[in-house]
């Protein structure tokens, strides 16, 4: 059965050592893997842990001019 929930998490490199490796890892080897983690990574490469339930985009590519438009509100 698939789910009806999806996590959404980011966080840039200093975010990314401090906690976000870590919540990729247990979101990865404990959370159903019906439930998928869609992580926005944001001015740093790609993490390169790979589950089958986490997918990877480029904050910068797919949020920041809109970003930046919402900031300037």
């Amino acid at each position: 059965m698939e789910s009806n929930f999806e996590v959404v998490t980011t966080f840039h490199e200093e975010g990314y050592h401090k906690y976000g490796r870590t919540m990729i890892e247990t979101f990865g080897k404990y959370w159903p893997k019906d439930i998928k983690l869609t992580v926005y990574f944001e001015n740093m490469d790609e993490p390169k842990l790979y589950f089958d339930n986490v997918e990877y985009k480029d904050f910068n590519f797919h949020v920041g001019q809109r970003y930046e438009k919402f900031k300037e509100l």
